[in-house]
């Protein structure tokens, strides 16, 4: 469990803080390089899913992403994350879908 902790929550502080500080520091639709020719970030909002489907359906994703959480849950408590991989892999998928709830 302290492997698992150990890689989604700090992944999980990091994609809510980056989320925080684009919101308090860019204006809406603003982009700024990073990396040149590479990386970009921009301030962009997105009701829905890709391409804004299912927009104004927040409470579908809502739902969706806690039903996985809770699957996602009940299989690492009964056993699943029997290696290294699983539970590395695991620890993302979690950070990210709990970073978009």
């Amino acid at each position: 469990m302290k492997y698992v902790l150990g890689i989604f929550l700090p992944l999980y502080l990091l994609d809510q803080a980056t989320k925080w500080l684009i919101v308090k520091t860019f204006a809406f639709q603003e982009e700024r390089t990073v990396i040149p020719g590479f990386f970009d970030l921009v301030y962009w909002g997105n009701t829905g899913a890709a391409f804004s489907m299912l927009q104004g359906k927040s409470m579908f994703f809502i739902l969706l992403a806690t039903a996985t959480l809770i699957a996602m849950a009940i299989f690492a408590w009964r056993g699943g994350l029997k290696d290294a991989w699983s539970r590395t892999a695991w620890s993302l998928l979690a950070a990210g879908i709990a970073g978009n709830l």
